[in-house]
């Protein structure tokens, strides 16, 4: 009888643990499910579906650190400040990550909080302080907070690094366009010229020709920036700020 007892225990306890075990394997089926559904949402810019599937997950597993970088990619998409409290959600949960310290410096950035983003990059390890993405977040950071000499040196890092970077090339001949100096200022506005029509990158084209016209227009070169504003329309990947720049240039 006490055999039978305890043989019918040991059955009972490893029946609720294959039990829970199938749960937990359930949880975490339905948890993938639910954050495959939110990336492809996102890639569809269907911000409302993909807030909602999120929060499906993230009442499962508040701690999900990977639907907690989806949820602050998703505000930030909506230009939520709310995508900072995420942010700052994601690097509470996963503090040794260099990726996730650098989204929130990134992140602060867009919403132009300085602060944030400083804190951000002065919390990382030295060793992280030597890479080209760390140089490239503190270099637009410098940039925004009109630190010109530092936003340079931390671009020209950059590109020390990663020699095939054109993106670096850009920063650094933007950051020189504010040069009084004459060389510094036409070697700036060469970089430009040849990124503008040999770049295979359309967007970062498409960029230089927006600065070569912001310039020609501070230095009251008329003539040149209609013909930056005209090559920058004829281009596919113009937007409608650029109509806005014509307008301006035709004012002028």
């Amino acid at each position: 009888m006490k055999k039978t007892l305890v043989y019918g225990l040991i059955l009972c306890v490893l029946m609720l643990g294959g039990g829970f075990a199938a749960y937990r394997g359930y949880k975490h089926v339905r948890q993938v499910r639910l954050l495959s559904q939110a990336r492809s949402y996102i890639e569809r810019n269907n911000e409302r579906k993909a807030l909602l599937v999120l929060q499906r997950a993230l009442r499962y597993n508040p701690k999900d650190i990977e639907a907690c970088r989806l949820m602050a990619q998703v505000t930030e998409m909506s230009r939520s400040p709310v995508a900072m409290v995420w942010r700052s959600r994601v690097v509470e949960l996963n503090p040794n990550s260099t990726d996730d310290r650098l989204a929130m410096a990134k992140t602060a950035l867009t919403f132009r909080d300085f602060m944030s983003a400083a804190d951000a990059l002065d919390r990382m390890d030295e060793p992280e302080k030597k890479t080209a993405a760390f140089h490239n977040i503190a270099g637009m950071l410098a940039a925004a907070t009109n630190q010109l000499v530092q936003a340079e040196a931390h671009f020209l890092e950059v590109a020390r690094l990663e020699p095939k970077n054109t993106v670096a090339r850009l920063n650094v001949a933007v950051v020189r366009l504010q040069s009084t100096n004459t060389t510094v200022l036409t070697g700036a506005r060469t970089v430009l010229k040849d990124l503008s029509s040999t770049s295979t990158n359309l967007l970062l084209r498409c960029q230089a020709l927006r600065e070569l016209l912001v310039d020609a227009m501070r230095h009251k070169q008329v003539d040149a920036a209609l013909a930056f504003s005209k090559q920058l329309l004829a281009d596919t990947n113009s937007v409608f700020r650029d109509r806005i720049l014509r307008l301006e240039v035709l004012q002028e």
